[in-house]
């Protein structure tokens, strides 16, 4: 539900957070392997929770994996620009713009969802 979806966003924050705070410059070759595994598994968890909505048509359903993927992109694309350019806002405020973002734009694709 809303809870985990919110939990899923902030700890992305917060992890790219510390991952580029810890990190060398000599290391950057492995962030993007450490990114890319991120936002991959960030799919597959949306996924997998998107698929458990009942009631949905065979055009929501179809849906799915691209809702996943476009979620997905979004949470992780944010999370590594602020991570990467300075935070201006804390991760709980970045988390509570990027939620309801999404929980907007989720609820008219996949009704039922965050009921």
């Amino acid at each position: 539900g809303e809870a985990s979806l919110r939990m899923l966003i902030k700890a992305t924050f917060e992890f790219l957070r510390e991952l580029h705070q810890y990190c060398k410059p000599s290391e950057t070759s492995f962030n993007p392997l450490t990114e890319r595994a991120v936002q991959q598994e960030l799919a597959q968890i949306l996924l997998n929770w998107l698929k458990q909505v009942r009631g949905l048509t065979i055009q929501q359903r179809a849906l799915l994996e691209t809702v996943a993927a476009v979620m997905s992109w979004a949470i992780f694309g944010i999370a590594a620009e602020w991570s990467h350019n300075g935070q201006k806002l804390s991760a709980e405020e970045m988390t509570n713009q990027v939620f309801l973002v999404l929980t907007e734009g989720v609820a008219r694709l996949v009704p039922g969802l965050l009921s």
